[in-house]
C-alpha cells in the first residue's frame, strides 16, 4: 500500500497501542516514545479500542500529524498506522486485532499510560531477548500491579526469569505471537 511506498525500510518493531478512553493519557505517551532516541525501526500501530469522539479526535489528529508528505506534520518521521475495530474489543481482542494487522519480525504491546523512560529502549529489550534466546520479554517496573515495590522490596537484577510478563510493555516475536 502507500505506507510501503513511503517507508520503504519494514519496521523491526511493531508498537501496539490501544486507547479506549483516556486521548489525554494516550498523546502524552505516544510523544514520549517519539522523543526518544531509538535505533530499531518501528511502527506504531495505533488502535482506537471504540473510544469516544475525543479518542476519534486525538488517533485523526496523530495520524495526522505523523504523514510524511505533509510539510506542517509534528511527527513526519515517525511510521503509524491508526486502526478502528468499530467497537471496543477489550484489552485481549483489541491487541489480536492489530497484531493480525503487524508485519514486524516483533511486536511491542504497550498500554498507552506507559511511558519508556531510556533512550533506545526497544533496542535493549530486542538485544536481551537475543541474548537469551527469550521470544518474549517484559522490562523491569517498580509499580506494575504494585508487586515488585510493595511486596518485595528489594532491587531486582536487571535481568531475571519470570513466570509471568506484565502487559503493561511486552516484547514478542511475532511468529510465536502467531502460533499462540
Amino acid at each position: 500500500g502507500p505506507w510501503e511506498l513511503a517507508c520503504p525500510m519494514r519496521p523491526k518493531v511493531d508498537i501496539i497501542m490501544l486507547t479506549h478512553s483516556r486521548p489525554d493519557m494516550a498523546l502524552p505517551a505516544l510523544q514520549t516514545i517519539i522523543k526518544l532516541k531509538e535505533e530499531t525501526p518501528y511502527r506504531i500501530l495505533l488502535v482506537n479500542n471504540g473510544g469516544d469522539k475525543h479518542v476519534e479526535s486525538m488517533c485523526r489528529w496523530f495520524r495526522a500529524n505523523t504523514r510524511s508528505y505533509v510539510p506542517w506534520a509534528k511527527y513526519r518521521s515517525t511510521r503509524c498506522k491508526v486502526v478502528s475495530p468499530g467497537k471496543n474489543l477489550g484489552f485481549s481482542g483489541g491487541n489480536n486485532y492489530a497484531a493480525k494487522r503487524a508485519t514486524a519480525e516483533w511486536l511491542l504491546f504497550i498500554n498507552d499510560d506507559a511511558f519508556p523512560q531510556t533512550e533506545n529502549w526497544l533496542t535493549q529489550l530486542i538485544a536481551t531477548a537475543e541474548k537469551h534466546g527469550a521470544a518474549a520479554v517484559g522490562p523491569i517496573s517498580d509499580y506494575v500491579l504494585g508487586l515488585q515495590h510493595m511486596k518485595f522490596g528489594r532491587a531486582w537484577p536487571e535481568v531475571h526469569p519470570a513466570k509471568f510478563l506484565s502487559g503493561f510493555c511486552l516484547l514478542i516475536k511475532r511468529k510465536v505471537f502467531e502460533k499462540l
